[in-house]
């Protein structure tokens, strides 16, 4: 089970997001200040939910002290501050994602899971170089070096199928960890999404293919 540190000082965010978070499937510990998620720091996390608002100091502070001390642990910021800068400062100091509030739960439990994931990936083996790369920190994709415009729920799926490449993706693992939901019996979420991310690929023998597997879900395919 996954443990999650949630470095927040509003006992009632805490709460709710505890419960919510927890019912998902984590194991989570908190922290009200910066002295006590130094504390939690002391034993093994899987990643940290930090807020920047701290009342013993700034969550920025906490942000830079963790990449020196636990490099490859990984941070996802949670503000009220929705400013530009604040957000550029947090990935420059190495946050994994950045999430300002107000949010939607299923959205910050997708963003867990899909950076949970990539840590995962990239612990257990180098990714094979593909046509597409992202940029999760601007989470921007581009294709044989030309940008792609990609919506939220497209680079997530993107970002999946690259990950478990070139094995197949089901649509359940699909839908819950790229777009937050389990997957309805008439549920065509995520076959709308991969329609629309072919169209954005392109066609012909130079463009990579997302590849339906009946029964199996999708599978990407890099070009020939």
């Amino acid at each position: 089970m996954n443990k999650l540190l949630m470095v927040e000082d509003d006992p009632d965010l805490a709460d709710l997001l505890g419960q919510v978070l927890a019912f998902e499937g984590f194991e989570i510990e908190q922290a009200p200040s910066l002295a006590a998620a130094r504390t939690c720091l002391k034993s093994p996390q899987s990643l940290v939910l930090l807020d920047v608002g701290l009342p013993d100091g700034n969550g920025f502070d906490l942000l830079r002290e963790i990449r020196e001390d636990h490099p490859d642990l990984p941070v996802i910021m949670l503000t009220a501050r929705g400013e530009a800068m604040d957000r550029v400062l947090g990935l420059e100091l190495g946050a994994d994602d950045y999430l300002p509030k107000p949010f939607e739960t299923r959205e910050l439990t997708a963003r867990i899971r899909a950076v949970l994931r990539r840590a995962h990936t990239a612990a257990d083996v180098e990714a094979a170089p593909s046509a597409m790369v992202l940029n999760h920190a601007r989470r921007e994709a581009k294709l044989s070096g030309e940008p792609v415009d990609v919506t939220a729920a497209e680079f997530d799926l993107l970002d999946l199928l690259l990950a478990k490449s070139p094995e197949p993706v089901s649509k359940d693992e699909l839908s819950e960890s790229a777009l937050g939901k389990p997957l309805g019996p008439y549920d065509r979420a995520i076959d709308v999404h991969i329609s629309r991310l072919r169209k954005k690929l392109g066609e012909g023998p130079g463009a990579p293919k997302i590849v339906a597997l009946r029964n199996r879900g999708y599978q990407w395919v890099e070009p020939e």
